[in-house]
């Protein structure tokens, strides 16, 4: 069977970009897949765009890359393990980095995490 391809934007390097085509994820386990349906490009991607950014500067981002991490979309397929969401709800992306375990995190303080 032949895989699922979707479009997305890449950056290639220090100003390079092109749109593309990759792979579709699978929603296994605990995933879940989201159709975008909006996405943000904030300052930190533009900085990634440019190469002018201590995540690319210190090695912890490497190209190339698909930026845009502040989105919202609808959920399309869940994984096995999923139980918190369903086809058809909307979703909004996430990123912030918690440890999940803190007592901030425990009360759902994840702001306060640590």
């Amino acid at each position: 069977m032949a895989k699922e391809m979707m479009k997305a934007f890449f950056s290639d390097g220090e100003g390079r970009g092109h749109l593309g085509e990759c792979e579709k994820p699978q929603a296994t386990g605990d995933t879940v897949v989201v159709r975008v349906s909006y996405c943000g490009i904030c300052g930190t991607d533009q900085d990634l765009f440019s190469g002018d950014c201590s995540f690319t500067r210190n090695g912890e981002v490497t190209y190339p890359l698909r930026p845009g991490h502040e989105w919202s979309g609808v959920v399309e397929e869940v994984g096995e393990l999923v139980r918190t969401v369903k086809p058809g709800d909307r979703v909004v992306g996430d990123n912030a980095i918690t440890c999940g375990v803190c007592e901030s995190c425990r009360r759902g303080n994840y702001a306060a995490c640590r």
